[in-house]
């Protein structure tokens, strides 16, 4: 008769344990719920309803480990458990084992096909794996089967949008919106959708409609501030960015395009201090080591010296990332070539400007050219590109492990990244060195810092002998100049220099306010000092208020009366900013980063440039450009040197006149503008580095 007892007794004590359980979970004391059913199970191991209950105690507590064996163990013991499979994936979920989830979830919906919730957790992972389209079947069936939730139909939105079947997206997310008005994740995905069309007002009102649904949303701050950051409304967007930090203290986006946009406008100091905010919170993050990096060129107060070891540290966090495979190129010197360019910019962009001579003017028997793109917008320009190569490949949504298996597969002989640091590059990419021989050049001003990379190729202006110092790529120098350039197919005529009409000298600058320094304003000073009856005009679509109130400032306390500064962001409606150089006659360049692009434009425009050559390739770019069109006078070796060939180009209108007249023709017949020989030169360099290569793994 005791073993009945005991039986009864033993039950009656699982019931015990399992009630207290309950109780423990009830008033929210999951420890203890979590140390009972542990004690249950040891007495009942193959018993579901604890093994159910101790997964969500853990769950509830944080342990998703303990949680998915509780209900891994349910479904070995009960495979038909449509509930414990459904559990299993959202814990594996959580602990990041997507393809076991996925695996649970697949599971659950043979068991139960009905079930919009499964279907919708299974799409969110098929999306997060970049499986886009089995996700839209997966949100669609969903919809089906639950039509009355909204976040089922922004996340289908979601998933079109990144298909981009843009049209279905926006009726994915007015649906989410039909049901829920101030359904907060559908307005921003909305406003995002109209922001990537030019939509501003569309865009705007989604994101204000946001921030009155819930005044602390920081992605409708954040949304917005990137909304009127790219249309030039840069004291809203760093206020919107502020109160972004306010409602997410810890958002490093937030930080990182609160730093930029205060970079636009010229604060450097302010935007270092945000971005090592950044830093601390998402230290991996290439865009925010990017304008870290990109603020040190501009700003004045680092060496030559300190900019390299900065940029040789952030390389040293990719050495281990360089993949051993084999390369199956033929080590042929001869033989023609595959050169790969790597760029965000195959658009209307000014590094566009630069790139597009040599592409297009490349020998085709001896090379064929891949553009790996990384472009967000395509425009005219890209249909240019894409004549000018064999294979046009759009990277931009592609991981750096597929974009690598691409490239090699391409059978890339020199893959050449045009980017460096700026937005939208692929160094990651350029790291695991997909190709035989990586070239950098023309986007950025310096080093990569990443030892993947072989050659840069610059000019002897550029970086003199005894430069290699500073870069961990070898300098290759290009013969006739680093750089060649395609002037615009429509600019307004050249106009007769305004101090002929005006009987005063206006000098002039275009450059992105990050240029306009201290420094430079001290030296620009001396230059309106040495010049009295002069003014200085200043124009850039980025001159809010704020940098108004700054460049006032610096002009004041270097003793120049401000009525003597015209500050315009007005693009005048012909011609567009081209012809802001109807208004100047001498365009004063920046240090230590000179003005490439603007130079050009400049020039181009009839409007002598007055260049000091700096101490690093960022200052010394328009000092090459001016040797390629034979204007080596107006190249300053001194602080000193620059006043004086500013003040000698001032006090002769009649010699302005005739450099107006002259200086297009000049440079349409210059280096600068000849793209066959740059071509040739640039060719010239790649056939060496190849035969080099060659050599090498002969030897080896």
């Amino acid at each position: 008769m005791a073993g009945p007892r005991t039986k009864a007794y033993r039950k009656a004590a699982l019931e015990a344990l399992i009630r207290r359980s309950k109780d423990y979970l009830a008033s929210g004391r999951v420890r203890e719920a979590i140390v009972t059913l542990t004690l249950a199970l040891a007495e009942s191991p193959s018993d579901t309803r604890i093994l159910f209950a101790l997964a969500d105690a853990c769950r509830r507590d944080g342990n998703f480990i303990q949680a998915a064996d509780c209900l891994q163990r349910i479904t070995e013991l009960e495979p038909g458990s449509f509930p414990a499979w459904c559990n299993l994936g959202a814990a594996l979920w959580t602990l990041k084992r997507a393809p076991e989830a996925a695996r649970a979830f697949e599971k659950a919906l043979s068991l139960n096909p009905e079930s919009a919730e499964v279907h919708n957790n299974l799409g969110m992972l098929l999306f997060q794996a970049g499986k886009h389209t089995r996700a839209i079947a997966h949100f669609q069936a969903a919809i089906t089967l639950g039509p009355l939730i909204p976040q089922i139909h922004n996340n289908l939105g979601n998933a079109l949008s990144a298909v981009k079947d843009l049209a279905g997206a926006q009726k994915a997310f007015e649906a989410a919106l039909d049901l829920d008005p101030d359904h907060l994740d559908a307005l921003n995905n909305l406003g995002n959708l109209f922001a990537g069309r030019g939509e501003f007002e569309n865009a705007k009102k989604c994101y204000i409609h946001a921030i009155r649904a819930k005044p602390d949303s920081a992605d409708a701050y954040y949304n917005l501030g990137n909304l009127l950051r790219g249309s030039f409304n840069i004291d809203e967007a760093i206020s919107c960015f502020i109160n972004a930090l306010q409602a997410n203290p810890q958002s490093a986006a937030a930080m990182t395009n609160l730093a930029e946009s205060l970079q636009v406008l010229g604060d450097l100091d302010t935007a270092e201090e945000w971005l090592h905010k950044a830093l601390v919170l998402d230290d991996a993050s290439d865009t925010i080591w990017g304008l870290l990096l990109s603020c040190m060129q501009y700003n004045p107060v680092y060496s030559t010296r300190e900019i390299f070891q900065e940029h040789a540290q952030w390389g040293t966090r990719f050495v281990g990332r360089r993949t051993t495979l084999p390369y199956g190129n033929a080590p042929d010197p001869g033989r023609p070539l595959t050169i790969g360019y790597l760029s965000p910019d195959f658009c209307g962009h000014p590094v566009g400007a630069f790139l597009e001579p040599l592409l297009s003017n490349h020998d085709l028997s001896a090379f064929e050219i891949i553009c790996y793109s990384n472009t967000v917008k395509e425009d005219a320009t890209t249909v240019r590109f894409k004549s000018c190569a064999k294979h046009f490949r759009d990277i931009s949504n592609l991981p750096d492990d597929e974009a690598e298996k691409l490239v090699r597969g391409d059978g890339v002989d020199l893959l050449v990244d045009c980017a460096g640091h700026t937005f939208g590059n692929r160094l990651a990419l350029m790291a695991r060195k997909p190709a035989p021989v990586q070239i950098t050049f023309l986007g950025y001003p310096g080093t990569t810092g990443l030892s993947s990379i072989d050659c840069r190729l610059t000019d002897a202006i550029c970086d003199p002998e005894g430069e290699e110092n500073f870069y961990t790529e070898a300098l290759v120098r290009i013969q006739g100049g680093f750089s060649c350039w395609k002037p615009p197919s429509v600019a307004p005529d050249i106009a007769p220099p305004p101090a002929a009409a005006r009987g005063m000298v206006t000098f002039g600058s275009l450059h992105t306010l990050a240029r306009l320094n201290p420094v430079a304003i001290a030296l620009w000073s001396k230059v309106m000092k040495a010049v009295p009856n002069s003014r200085l005009l200043i124009f850039r679509t980025t001159l809010s208020p704020i940098a108004r109130d700054r460049l006032s400032w610096l002009f004041a306390e270097n003793g120049v009366d401000t009525k003597r500064i015209i500050m315009t962001s007005a693009v005048p409606p012909r011609g567009g900013h081209l012809a802001v150089y109807h208004e100047i006659d001498i365009a004063l360049d920046t240090l230590p980063w000179s003005g490439h692009t603007t130079a050009c434009e400049a020039l181009y425009m009839g409007v002598p440039v007055v260049t000091l050559a700096g101490n690093r390739h960022a200052g010394r770019m328009v000092a090459s450009v001016l040797t390629q069109i034979r204007k080596s006078a107006w190249i300053a070796r001194s602080r000193e040197d620059y006043v004086a060939i500013a003040q000698r180009l001032a006090c002769d209108t009649a010699a302005l006149a005739e450099i107006r007249r002259e200086l297009r023709g000049q440079i349409a017949s210059s280096r600068l503008c000849d793209g066959p020989a740059y071509a040739r030169a640039v060719e010239e360099q790649y056939r060496l580095m190849w035969r080099n290569w060659c050599d090498q793994n002969a030897a080896a």
